[in-house]
């Protein structure tokens, strides 16, 4: 078998692997299109396929999946089998819950739906549901009144009570079994955030030492009240859940109940996302971070100096500084490897083993090109700049206060952070970001805390943006909660 024969024989094998027969995701035109096929669903391969789920990420791209629901004669009849597989499969992504406690149609279809989210198996943890913790804070904020379409809108100054779950979306996860997921993920290091799912269940964990945390701030009481009002031990717990990241926890009797019914349906415990090894130094902002500054001349000239700065230092004489250019920003050793192994941009892979190449009338012509895009991408506002995004975090301090009975004040004050890559490069004032960025009043500038008791607490947050539970920065983030959400800071 020649070798061209044997890739298109292991790409055959992938993608028979990946196809599942049963399970078809249609991407739709228009609404009209949407509810004939929801009504009647289609036939294809001779098998009747209805809907089963569309996930929020799937509806944003007009996605939805459907199963297999029976043969050629069942849509006919348009009667779906009682042993169909789609109805096999809803019953067992059900999970046992209790079909007749009150829930939102449209929130049971998102929550249903994260089951369609690729996720990698990680190991069961033993773990607890705790309560989700609020507070209502007054925030001064301008008040829309909506007028008719030929008239201004008005807009007053307000001061409004506002309620907050300082925890919304996210939980803690202990630092033993980080490390065990870090080796489940194949990973060479312990990720410090997860973004997981189970069944109903999602959401960011971070990982803190609470143990350790119970024996120092709590007088060596481990003892805390699940939301089923049980005591438990954090001594015998891997991961802390609230009660906004397991959606349908009142569902089940138990959560020996929900246990069970997920290893007899089978349902894992997966990972989504997780946090890198190591955060991006330079990122490239968008028009929105930019056109909501209200900057002078000089500024924008500050903004762009790192951008000019890049671009100008492309030289035939600089050979590796125009290699590292041409392939891009943050580069380090493993992703220049696996540009070299699996990118099929030939003449650029080619020019990094033969730098006589330089002198070809081709490859000039193409780096022409790329510092001429480059320059037209920063004329729409892609200019890079000092920062990154990483997850936002939830005050750990703070939330193992509020399970445990204690008067929540966390390590931070209104209008404080704490990140680990600022406090290295020893940034004490960043603005922070999240897209989609509409208004300039989604800018919030932080300072950034780095002190001894942080350093101490914190320590396992080499990545991650760590937020204080006393103001409002998740209305100034348009809406944001803790569930792996990303955020700029520059």
């Amino acid at each position: 078998m020649t070798e061209v024969a044997a890739l298109a024989a292991y790409q055959k094998a992938i993608y028979d692997m990946m196809y599942i027969p049963q399970y078809i995701t249609v991407t739709m035109d228009s609404v009209s299109d949407y509810k004939k096929i929801y009504e009647t669903g289609f036939l294809f391969n001779g098998r009747w396929f209805k809907r089963i789920s569309c996930s929020a990420s799937q509806a944003r791209v007009s996605t939805v999946v459907f199963c297999d629901s029976g043969n050629e004669e069942d849509f006919k009849k348009q009667i779906e089998p009682p042993d169909s597989i789609r109805i096999q499969v809803r019953d067992r992504l059900d999970n046992g819950r209790d079909m007749f406690h009150p829930l939102a149609a449209s929130k049971y279809n998102a929550y249903f739906g994260l089951y369609s989210s690729a996720t990698k198996q990680v190991t069961k943890p033993r773990f607890c549901i705790v309560k989700d913790y609020c507070e209502v804070r007054p925030v001064d904020v301008d008040f829309v009144i909506e007028q008719p379409p030929d008239e201004d809108d008005i807009i007053e100054p307000r001061t409004m009570d506002v309620e907050f779950n300082c925890w919304d979306g996210s939980g803690l996860i202990s630092p033993a079994m980080a490390e065990v997921w870090g080796k489940d993920l194949g990973e060479d290091y312990t990720p410090c955030q997860f973004c997981i799912r189970c069944a109903f269940t999602k959401g960011a964990l971070n990982e803190f030492d609470f143990v350790e945390w119970c024996k120092e701030e709590n007088d060596g009481n481990y003892i805390i009240k699940d939301v089923y009002r049980n005591d438990r031990d954090l001594r015998e717990v891997d991961v802390i859940l609230t009660e906004g990241m397991a959606k349908l926890w009142d569902s089940w009797e138990s959560q020996q109940s929900f246990e069970d019914n997920c290893e007899k349906n089978r349902i894992i415990w997966g990972v989504v996302k997780y946090a890198p090894k190591k955060d991006k130094e330079v990122n490239t902002a968008n028009y929105q971070f930019l056109q909501t500054l209200n900057l002078t001349d000089d500024m924008v000239k500050d903004v762009c100096a790192e951008t000019v700065k890049y671009i100008q230092g492309v030289s035939y004489d600089n050979i590796y500084y125009t290699l590292l250019f041409l392939m891009g920003e943050n580069l380090d050793e493993k992703s220049i490897e696996s540009f070299l192994s699996s990118s099929d941009n030939w003449w650029l892979k080619s020019l990094v083993l033969n730098h006589n190449l330089f002198n070809d009338k081709y490859t000039k012509e193409k780096i022409r090109d790329f510092i001429v895009r480059k320059i037209e991408l920063a004329c729409l506002g892609k200019i890079l700049i000092r920062g990154n995004f990483q997850c936002i975090v939830v005050d750990g301090y703070g939330f193992l206060q509020s399970i445990t009975g204690q008067k929540v004040t966390g390590l931070l004050k209104a209008g404080q952070a704490c990140c680990n890559f600022w406090n290295e490069r020893r940034i004490n004032k960043v603005d922070t970001m999240r897209s989609p960025l509409t208004h300039f009043s989604e800018h919030y500038p932080m300072d950034l805390v780095d002190n001894e008791k942080t350093r101490k607490w914190f320590s396992c947050d080499y990545s991650g943006y760590i937020v204080n539970c006393h103001d409002a920065h998740t209305m100034r983030w348009a809406g944001s909660d803790y569930d792996d959400l990303k955020h700029e800071s520059a």
